[in-house]
Formats: structure tokens, sequence, C-alpha cells
């Protein structure tokens, strides 16, 4: 069995710096991440603008930026991000 707690603490500090970027990492091949993404423009979940790619909360049925800073990520879905932005997000887990 691996032992987490026997790693020096630089070495896990870059392990979980990794895993916070802000930027999706799909699980899928960049050719079928593209058709993905082709496909959700053609279906209005994402526009195109001057900033870069919109995309539609599914809650509040808005576009925001198709970031990590309006979605969360989710490496289940193709585009790699939520399909409710953070703010709709934190609503819900406030009316709880």
């Amino acid at each position: 069995m691996y032992d987490h707690a026997a790693q020096p603490r630089e070495n896990h500090g870059t392990f979980t710096a990794s895993a916070m970027q802000d930027t999706p990492s799909p699980r899928t091949s960049p050719a079928r991440h593209a058709r993905a993404a082709q496909a959700n423009v053609t279906a209005g979940d994402v526009l195109m603008s001057d900033i870069g790619p919109l995309k539609l909360c599914r809650h509040c049925a808005e576009h925001w930026p198709a970031d990590g800073e309006f979605f969360a990520r989710d490496t289940r879905r193709q585009d790699g991000l939520e399909h409710i932005c953070k703010a709709c997000r934190k609503e819900q887990r406030a009316g709880r």
C-alpha cells in the first residue's frame, strides 16, 4: 500500500498545486474535446465573444465565461465544466 504520509512535504505540495489549476483538463482526447466543444456551440450552450467562449448556466439561463472562475470543474463532462455556474450552485447550497 502506498503511504502518502511518507512523502516529503515538497512533493505533496506539487501534487495538490497541479490539481488546483483553473483550466479544466478533460479525460477525453483533444480531437473529441474539440468535437464536443463544437457541438456545444451549435446547440447554443456556448457562445463565442471577444473575451472567449461563453457557457450557458442551466439554472439562471445566463451566459458566463467558460472558465474556472465562473464554473466549477467537472471531469465527467466533455467540456470539463459543470452545467450550473458557481453563483447558482452557492445559492442552491445556501437554501438547504
